[in-house]
């Protein structure tokens, strides 16, 4: 072999690796910092998590949410292994926030764990109904599972877990990225930038702290509703729901999770209260489908007696669900896209139709 044919093979080589390279990583553009740049676009989330519902039979919930989480909530790959879904809760958004005469109601994980958390320190992520029902569902739904092979109910996602379902669900979509559980990250703030959420809010919502003044990390409130609000298709216009016009009877709300209203015995405060929920009623107001409850006050000792405080906000948020289930089930089952679901008690029948 003389010179020249060695020098043709290595710019033959060099020419390969250089082809090898923008096949896979489609002009990668990464910083020393890690600065993710070769993501999906917004666009192909939506075909991933339906291949992700298909699959859901062998699918936790905790590995969707991961997927999830980091598109539409911004959460860092770490935090998401260790959030405890005992630790949710709902909250009410300020009607001055989304400027809608529905109530918004803000679906809030909290995480105490994660590489960029101090000890102590709390990190709180929020989603909200999102107003296109068929955007994340498909008809298997019902079928995922929310700890999956394990008999610790308080066992994390592990980090392997974590990342091999996310570098499947990738590769299925021929989606080649160097950083396979951060990519949610850059494909969000991408959807974010084109729904025109304003950039100092998605900071607050990602917790790029290295961006962030004291004031932000330690004295605004850590909830970023706003973004969620953004992320659901509501920032330029009030939040409305067509689906959540039509309340669902008390008495077809009380066959999703059964039992609910007994589970704290004869309490008429727990009474009064799940009754509330389920007709979103907000306490701050008292204003929802009906303006007064029927049941009436009761002891405020009988509270104290019941069970602590993330016990009780936990129980409302399955209240809550009890509504929501229902009219997104109705939606589905309408569209032919609800089976097996109007089999079951509580999805058929002339009450339901």
């Amino acid at each position: 072999m003389g010179i020249s044919q060695r020098k043709d093979c290595k710019e033959l080589k060099s020419l390969l690796k250089h082809f090898e390279h923008s096949l896979v990583y489609d002009q990668v553009q990464i910083s020393v910092h890690y600065v993710i740049r070769d993501s999906y676009k917004p666009g192909q989330l939506i075909r991933m998590l339906k291949a992700l519902w298909l699959f859901a039979s062998r699918t936790s919930l905790r590995e969707i949410l991961s997927i999830f989480a980091n598109h539409h909530m911004l959460l860092r790959d770490q935090a998401m292994q260790n959030v405890n879904f005992a630790d949710c809760f709902a909250i009410i958004i300020p009607g001055q926030q989304h400027q809608g005469k529905q109530q918004a109601v803000g679906m809030i994980f909290c995480v105490d764990k994660g590489k960029d958390l101090k000890v102590g320190e709390v990190k709180f992520a929020c989603v909200i109904r999102h107003e296109n029902i068929f955007r994340h569902l498909e008809p298997t739904w019902h079928n995922y599972n929310v700890i999956r092979g394990s008999m610790d109910l308080e066992e994390g996602l592990s980090a392997s877990q974590q990342y091999n379902k996310s570098k499947d669900v990738l590769l299925q979509h021929e989606i080649y990225s160097t950083r396979i559980t951060h990519v949610g990250r850059h494909a969000g703030i991408m959807e974010a930038e084109s729904l025109g959420i304003p950039f100092d809010i998605v900071n607050r919502s990602g917790g790029w702290k290295d961006r962030l003044s004291h004031l932000e990390t330690h004295y605004l409130v850590n909830l970023p509703s706003p973004f969620a609000r953004g992320m659901a298709g509501f920032w330029q216009k009030p939040f409305f729901l067509e689906r959540n016009q039509v309340s669902p009877p008390l008495d077809i709300q009380r066959l999703i999770f059964p039992g609910m209203e007994t589970i704290h015995g004869k309490n008429e405060e727990w009474l009064k209260t799940y009754e509330d929920k389920m007709r979103e009623i907000d306490e701050n107001n008292d204003q929802g489908d009906n303006a007064q409850s029927s049941r009436p006050e009761a002891n405020p000792r009988a509270v104290k007696r019941t069970t602590d405080t993330a016990k009780r906000a936990f129980l409302k948020l399955f209240l809550r669900l009890r509504r929501v289930i229902l009219q997104d089930a109705f939606n589905l089952i309408a569209a032919g896209r609800g089976a097996p679901l109007d089999h079951y008690p509580g999805f058929s029948g002339p009450d339901f139709g």
